[in-house]
């Protein structure tokens, strides 16, 4: 199998734990009507999943390093698997609690997955490879989501989750297969022999490792900024703003489906343009004008009331904005040895689905037992998810490339 394969079915796996996350938005106002659930429970389901996603990370993302790859995706798609059937077929706030908890430990290695498989096969096209799986998944986010407002099923959550289900021990199936060390996609042995290396990392040398990882502030800056971004992002696209539609602003379930559509085109145009300026001049500039459209933006939703092309313009950028968040990986290669990567990702990805399951449950808060309805509780919901974005921003001009000494003459 070549590199571009192996890419392949890793950023299969990737695209639908996506579009779980997409789901799980479209179909939260039949998951509280059908399982009677108030606001606050709906927040917990979001921050059980991300909470339990960022604990499986943290463990498995850094086993990325010591088990085979297919091994490890393979087996994570599988638990997914079974956590989509049991949501699929739930009849109430525990069992929807359970599902979640085995979607996030099942989910949780399909990020790192896919972007330990673009340094290995693509390692001079790094940035630009991360943002063409990023515009990929956010794409097929789109179509769903767009589909999902002219077919009235997909807005359920059992028919659709069960389909995921299938669909993720279909991918267990091509992963186990697939995910094999061999040549790059330019045939080169010698990518092939780092890849041995880097799968062969011992448990001893964990430690060490982490202890390298830690101590480079830019580590800190990538993961600030990465965790602002699409944490906030996360919690707004995936969770919160369909209920907003519905509830603050009195959008129908189909116009709230078709709004939500605009942050993953957003996404994808953005992840596209910024891989390629990335490209072009590097990916600081990008980093740092993207972090600026995100904040402006999300002020402009938290303190004024938009019309429905306003507001789906809105959305759009937000989305573009946040599709910076994968380009701040880049930093990682040029300071961290090969090695350590990926486990630098997984950290850096363990920090933003924590920060998002705290923003999912804080941003659920505000409209006490009565739920959010009024465009004041929005506001108090929404300024939870400004924030990590204000931080981001303001870290996007702490982080640097790595500057390499000119060679004397």
């Amino acid at each position: 199998m070549n590199g571009l394969t192996r890419w392949g079915v890793a950023q299969l796996f990737f695209a639908l734990s996506v579009l779980c996350d997409v789901c799980f938005a479209i179909s939260s106002p039949s998951l509280l009507n059908s399982l009677g659930l108030k606001d606050a429970q709906l927040g917990e389901l979001g921050g059980t999943y991300f909470a339990s996603f960022s604990i499986a990370l943290l463990i498995l993302g850094g086993l990325m390093s010591t088990i085979a790859p297919r091994l490890l995706l393979g087996g994570s798609a599988v638990v997914a698997a079974i956590g989509a059937l049991l949501l699929g077929s739930a009849n109430g706030f525990e069992g929807a609690l359970i599902a979640r908890v085995l979607m996030g430990i099942g989910l949780s290695t399909a990020f790192v997955g896919v972007i330990t498989y673009v340094g290995r096969e693509f390692p001079q096209n790094f940035a630009f490879m991360a943002a063409l799986s990023n515009a990929i998944t956010n794409l097929c986010s789109a179509l769903l989501a767009i589909t999902s407002s002219m077919v009235p099923i997909l807005v359920g959550f059992r028919a659709p989750f069960r389909l995921l289900a299938l669909l993720l021990m279909l991918t267990a199936v091509l992963l186990f297969i697939i995910l094999r060390d061999g040549k790059n996609s330019n045939g080169n042995i010698a990518n092939a022999s780092q890849s041995k290396k880097i799968a062969t990392l011992t448990a001893a040398e964990l430690p060490a490792a982490i202890g390298r990882i830690v101590r480079k502030p830019q580590f800190w800056y990538v993961t600030l900024y990465f965790g602002g971004l699409f944490g906030s992002f996360l919690a707004y696209a995936d969770l919160w703003n369909i209920p907003y539609q519905l509830k603050v602003f009195g959008h129908p379930i189909q116009h709230a489906s078709l709004l939500n559509s605009a942050f993953p085109i957003g996404m994808t145009v953005g992840s596209l343009l910024g891989g390629a300026w990335a490209k072009r001049i590097g990916f600081i500039l990008p980093l740092r004008v993207f972090a600026i459209i995100t904040f402006i933006t999300e002020a402009v939703l938290f303190s004024t009331t938009l019309p429905e092309i306003g507001a789906g313009l809105a959305f759009f950028l937000v989305g573009f904005g946040c599709s910076a968040a994968s380009l701040a990986l880049a930093a990682l290669p040029e300071h961290l040895e090969a090695p350590l990567v990926p486990i630098a990702t997984t950290f850096v990805m363990t920090f933003t689905y924590l920060l998002s399951a705290l923003i999912q449950v804080a941003a659920g808060q505000p409209g006490g037992g009565g739920g959010i309805t009024s465009f004041s509780s929005y506001q108090g919901s929404i300024a939870v998810i400004v924030f990590p974005v204000a931080i981001a921003t303001i870290t996007a001009f702490l982080i640097r490339r790595k500057i390499v000494p000119a060679l004397s003459a």
